[in-house]
């Protein structure tokens, strides 16, 4: 009787690639990649291994012009399953999977897309500009963060502002006693209009104080608000405005029978309002009912 004789053939690629069961953000920077075997008779071999390859969509602008737009893994050949780490923040990606048997590679899966999530910027805004409108009013002028440092779509700017003790107010007036809350840092949500460059018309100031402007970038993750740095901050003082109160303690000294001394005390320093140049009296006969006559005087 003759004998049996069993051979085995020699491995091929395989002839069909895996699929591609999903794709998800797992951090900022890794994406986590699940997929299925190709059926066991399209293997034609033993699975050796499993590249997996992301390809950075084009096109975008938040991408850094110096990160890798291709990134390769490799794993185990009895693993489905791949974190592909080191991506850029917020960021769409395209995945594809391909199977390798000892006789090389087979087809590529089609492609999957997935997005980092989002991050923190990475660099403030940059303010350009800070003008006085008014006594009441600062316009605020500023540029987003670079592109390739937002790490996510802006949703909005926060405007932080505070007042800064000129000069003339700490030699005057104690700085805890200038104003009710010195320390205080007021802050205003920017929503709308969005862009590279933007602006804002900060409103109800003091007149004639300098304030000290800064920015934030936002961008949302899901439910949670990640700020950037604090820009660096920008001194603009508000325009000069009328003085809010009379000059106090007005008195009266005859000198002689033709004329008579006014003396006079400084208005308080914050109902000044600006630097006062000249006085202005007003007098008249006690029994004349003609307008009274004004006299300019100059200083302080």
């Amino acid at each position: 009787a003759s004998s049996v004789v069993q051979m085995r053939s020699g491995e091929a690629t395989p002839t069909a690639a895996p699929t591609v069961v999903s794709a998800i953000a797992a951090s900022s920077t890794s994406v986590l990649v699940q997929w299925t075997a190709p059926a066991l008779p399209q293997q034609n071999g033993v699975l050796q291994n499993y590249t997996v390859t992301l390809v950075r969509v084009p096109g975008q602008a938040r991408a850094s012009p110096s990160a890798n737009a291709t990134l390769t893994y490799v794993v185990s050949g009895s693993q489905v399953t791949a974190t592909a780490d080191g991506l850029e923040k917020s960021i769409e990606y395209t995945v594809f999977v391909t199977a390798r048997t000892q006789a090389g590679a087979g087809p590529t899966s089609a492609g999957v897309n997935v997005t980092t999530l989002s991050d923190k910027p990475s660099a403030p805004p940059t303010i350009t500009s800070v003008t006085a409108v008014n006594s009441s009013s600062l316009l605020v002028n500023w540029s987003a963060p670079p592109p390739q440092d937002q790490n996510g779509e802006i949703t909005k700017y926060i405007l932080r502002y505070r007042r800064v003790y000129t000069v003339r107010v700490q030699q005057t007036i104690p700085a805890e006693t200038a104003f009710p809350n010195p320390a205080e840092i007021l802050s205003v949500n920017v929503t709308t209009n969005i862009g590279p460059n933007n602006s804002y018309l900060l409103t109800g100031l003091q007149a004639y104080i300098t304030y000290e402007v800064l920015v934030q970038a936002v961008v949302t993750n899901g439910t949670s608000e990640l700020s950037s740095p604090l820009s660096t901050g920008v001194n603009q003082t508000t325009l000069q405005a009328a003085p809010t109160a009379a000059p106090p303690g007005v008195a009266t000294t005859a000198l002689n029978s033709s004329a008579i001394r006014v003396s006079w005390s400084e208005v308080p320093l914050l109902d000044q309002q600006g630097d006062i140049t000249n006085y202005t009296v007003f007098y008249n006969r006690w029994d004349n009912f003609s307008p009274a006559r004004g006299l300019g005087v100059f200083g302080s």
